[in-house]
């Protein structure tokens, strides 16, 4: 298919997709987005590698889990200590207040490799509310804002007559920003709501960010838990693993953990 498309728009490293591109003789636009992962509403999410480098860690939210909890189980803490560090002052302390402003970064760095602007994304989702059902699976109307900086490139850098893959589009179609600004988000089904995990935004972080907060986690299967069932169902999942098959380097070195919760 690259061989006789007008565009290529992938998150992939560039010099992956430029041998790519060589190696078929394609004729396509490069258009390079950023992968979204953002974890200013949920910084208490974590992946967790296997030691044998074969994957990741699955539990009860499947690739998902909890900082606090995780920090709390490699070294023994009881499960009611663990409960009490869901509090304002224990969560700002541990340095989640300060999420919004490094995932922002995180996102600059990300966007500035690619050929969109972090602005046109952003701005525009502010005042959607939480647009992340966790750190790495964006909403709806976030994919669709990034559809539509996408497009406008497509529009900058694919000439009217080409006729690959969208010869099905007129010229003068193609030209109009009015596909662009139609209201996508009220129409399109958002699949991951509908079938993947749903992460909370805590209500100390919420009131942070001026957004509706819970403490209500949505599983796989659509069934919901609390604070408690989450932090108790982990823990049960945690007690069968031996530490050492477990990659935790990135929450042990952080001093903040060590200091506040030690």
């Amino acid at each position: 298919m690259l061989a006789t498309a007008d565009a290529l728009v992938t998150s992939m490293p560039e010099p992956d997709v430029r041998a790519a591109i060589e190696r078929t003789a394609s004729p396509a636009a490069l258009i390079r987005v950023p992968q979204i992962n953002f974890r200013g509403f949920h910084p208490d999410i974590t992946h967790v590698p296997l030691a044998a480098g074969d994957g990741e860690l699955f539990g009860i939210a499947r690739a998902y889990h909890s900082r606090l909890v995780l920090w709390g189980w490699r070294r023994g803490v009881e499960r009611d200590r663990i409960l009490g560090w869901f509090e304002p002052d224990t969560l700002g302390a541990v340095g989640y207040g300060e999420a919004w402003n490094d995932a922002v970064e995180l996102m600059r760095q990300a966007t500035a490799e690619s050929d969109l602007d972090l602005g046109d994304w952003l701005l525009a989702l502010l005042g959607r509310g939480v647009f992340m059902h966790t750190d790495n699976h964006p909403r709806i109307d976030a994919i669709v804002q990034l559809a539509r900086g996408v497009a406008r490139v497509l529009a900058e850098r694919v000439p009217a007559e080409a006729s690959g893959a969208a010869g099905a589009i007129g010229p003068s179609e193609r030209r109009s920003v009015a596909p662009i600004d139609e209201p996508w988000e009220r129409v399109l089904t958002d699949g991951l709501g509908a079938t993947a995990e749903i992460w909370p935004v805590y209500p100390p972080i919420a009131a942070r960010l001026g957004v509706r907060g819970s403490w209500t986690w949505r599983l796989a299967d659509g069934s919901l838990i609390d604070l408690a069932q989450f932090v108790d169902a982990s823990l049960a999942g945690y007690r069968a693993l031996d530490p050492r098959d477990v990659r935790l380097d990135h929450i042990d070195g952080d001093e903040r953990f060590e200091r506040e919760l030690a």
